[in-house]
């Protein structure tokens, strides 16, 4: 686990690939539901669900049964400048805080927003609400950023929120595989749950996820470990690594975490993800 860091952290610029892979190891520690805890998501109305379907992922529909009414954000990291067409920037501190509202001329039974925080180490919080026409969903973002930021700089840890769906790819470095392979090159920009590299002269693209198991594949191969992989035209490989989590299941069955390997050769994908389930034990 990486070492704790403090907020000033997130202040700081990195200037080399390694330093970058350590922001992207301390933003996934991050407990992105914990950013908006349910107590001020209620001051919105009746929080109907809050779900956790992703590692770096909060989703929430608020209002009675049938209400247009949502908000969601995710953890991420953005290095370098990323142009936003139509988006209002300001700063909170250290923070860049782009606003990107939806077309104006729209006539949507709803509106929508889109916001990112920004820190100057590339980390980013990303945010999107779905609001009644009559609610601004611009100023509901605005409201809730500046206590989100907040949060993520007393990096609550996974598990803080009562929300959270615990798993193995919690903290997960998608390339973390590459230490376990020999000439791997740089392929694609790495992302908190996915990593792109060039192994044996091919494109490989390893990616965790929680997966509805009712979408696997039904071509199905049997790792040395005993699990079972998905596999889809021979180059895509898809492993469950962990149980399905308990509760509300989604419209495709239940979920369970998933590591997924792509290769433009089967046996090079084969080969990678005979190397990812060694960072997953099978329990």
């Amino acid at each position: 686990m990486p070492t704790p860091v403090d907020a000033s952290f997130w202040s700081t610029v990195p200037q080399t690939d390694e330093q970058r892979a350590q922001v992207s190891a301390h933003a996934r520690l991050i407990d992105v539901c914990a950013l908006v805890p349910r107590t001020e998501l209620s001051t919105f109305g009746e929080v109907r669900k809050v779900d956790n379907d992703e590692t770096d992922s909060c989703r929430v529909e608020l209002g009675p049964k049938g209400s247009v009414e949502k908000l969601s954000w995710a953890s991420m990291v953005v290095f370098g400048d990323v142009p936003q067409p139509g988006a209002t920037v300001r700063q909170l501190g250290d923070v860049a805080l782009s606003v990107l509202p939806d077309d104006p001329g729209t006539s949507a039974p709803e509106k929508t927003c889109n916001a990112t925080a920004k820190f100057r180490s590339g980390a980013a919080i990303y945010f999107k609400a779905t609001t009644s026409p009559t609610t601004d969903a611009c100023a509901r973002l605005e409201a809730l950023v500046p206590g989100a930021v907040q949060r993520w700089l007393a990096a609550p840890p996974q598990g803080t929120s009562p929300d959270t769906r615990r798993s193995v790819l919690n903290g997960a470095d998608p390339c973390a595989v590459r230490s376990l392979l020999d000439g791997t090159g740089p392929f694609g920009v790495p992302t908190l749950n996915s990593c792109g590299f060039t192994y044996r002269g091919v494109d490989v693209v390893v990616s965790f996820e929680n997966r509805e198991k009712l979408i696997l594949s039904k071509n199905t191969e049997q790792m040395p470990d005993g699990r079972t992989a998905n596999v889809l035209d021979g180059t895509s490989y898809t492993v469950v690594v962990g149980p399905e989590f308990a509760g509300e299941t989604g419209y495709l069955g239940p979920s369970a975490p998933a590591v997924n390997v792509f290769a433009d050769t089967p046996d090079v994908a084969k080969d990678v993800m005979r190397q990812v389930l060694t960072l997953f034990p099978a329990t």
